[in-house]
């Protein structure tokens, strides 16, 4: 009964296997990522219009600093059975 209860589960799409959470996982990780590196690059030029200062040296300081941030958070933990 148990056995048919999660084959219909799985049916439904309320659960999904380990390997494409994990691979969902990795994709949205890798896009927020990308995201934050081109940012800088994206938005820099604007902030310092705003802030009426150098781009190019606010540039320097948001991609320091992005990259600090991306390096602290470090790799997403995809340990699914402990939770």
């Amino acid at each position: 009964g148990r056995l048919r209860e999660l084959e219909f589960r799985k049916l439904s799409g309320e659960l999904v296997s380990l390997d494409l959470a994990r691979r969902v996982l990795f994709d949205e990780a890798r896009n927020a990522r990308n995201a934050w590196l081109s940012f800088p690059e994206n938005y820099s030029a604007l902030m310092a219009a705003d802030l009426g200062i150098d781009a190019s040296a606010l540039l320097e300081v948001l991609l320091k600093y992005v990259h600090k941030q991306l390096t602290a958070i470090g790799e997403p933990r995809d340990d699914f059975a402990a939770a």
